[in-house]
């Protein structure tokens, strides 16, 4: 299964650019909320469709937790297939 990643942090806005770009070359989009609160994924939804994958992981606070964030994401990629 090939995946897409995406970190966001509320910036829907910022990334449905990077999500046309790819649906169509991947199995699935999965998109990660760094802000750490209830996110809807609205938009998200609306450009991917049933493609889409969500999760929400440890607000990023310092330069450390972008490595921890990233890697919570590649785990959770991996998880998907």
């Amino acid at each position: 299964m090939l995946v897409s990643v995406t970190m966001t942090h509320r910036r829907d806005d910022m990334i449905v650019d990077a999500l046309r770009s790819a649906i169509d070359h991947v199995d699935a989009c999965l998109v990660v909320s760094t802000h750490g609160e209830h996110y809807d994924f609205a938009t998200e939804r609306e450009v991917c469709g049933d493609k889409l994958r969500t999760a929400a992981i440890e607000p990023i606070r310092t330069p450390l937790d972008t490595a921890r964030a990233r890697n919570d994401c590649l785990r959770l990629a991996g998880e998907l297939g």
